[in-house]
């Protein structure tokens, strides 16, 4: 993956664990990116100030779409009909949905 710094549009190559991205989110509070991957099935984070993968979390399933709030330091990925959230402590919880989505999107009002 390559990131571009928007500070000086310097950019940094930084090796994940799959090699389909299907969605990105980042955390501007935390510094840290979200890499959903699909031929992995996880999701790689990303240290956003030094440009180094931090940990990879497996998923169980394709993730579709990412979605990160940064009040609760939570991330929100839908693999379909699974919601995945995880928190600023790496805890995971999975929630069941009553149908199959593949975007997300969060109101932060």
């Amino acid at each position: 993956m390559t990131v571009i710094h928007g500070v000086d549009n310097s950019t940094a190559s930084i090796p994940v664990q799959g090699d389909k991205a299907v969605a990105i989110g980042v955390n501007t509070s935390t510094n840290l990116i979200y890499v959903a991957e699909q031929n992995s099935q996880s999701v790689d984070i990303i240290n956003g100030a030094t440009d180094t993968p931090s940990t990879s979390i497996a998923l169980g399933s394709t993730p579709l779409a990412i979605a990160v709030d940064q009040a609760t330091n939570e991330v929100f990925i839908t693999t379909g009909s699974v919601l995945e959230v995880i928190s600023g402590q790496m805890l995971m919880t999975r929630v069941s949905l009553p149908a199959y989505y593949s975007e997300i999107a969060l109101n932060l009002t």
